[in-house]
């Protein structure tokens, strides 16, 4: 069963909902750096929201070139986020 670009979205504002909850109101740059916990907590939101941007992108272009568009990320050309995310999941 394929998810909606509506569930997508409900992920997206969730990660951001729970990235906003880490960090709290004081936002400090070097505790954020030096509390590795905090930092692996936000990486993985930010992995989840590049992922579901992907999806989202797969489902819009599907929808546009239903014929054309395959089930490789390659093809389609991947968004800023989502190439971050793949850079906070492997390196660079």
């Amino acid at each position: 069963m394929q998810r909606s670009c509506e569930m997508y979205l409900l992920d997206i504002s969730n990660s951001i909902d729970s990235i906003n909850e880490f960090l709290g109101e004081e936002r400090n740059f070097n505790n954020y750096e030096s509390n590795k916990l905090l930092r692996r907590a936000v990486e993985r939101e930010l992995e989840i929201i590049g992922e579901a941007v992907n999806r989202i992108l797969k489902v819009i272009l599907k929808s546009i070139f239903p014929t054309h568009v395959e089930s490789s990320t390659s093809e389609i050309g991947l968004s800023t986020l989502t190439t971050m995310s793949t850079i906070l999941s492997f390196g660079e």
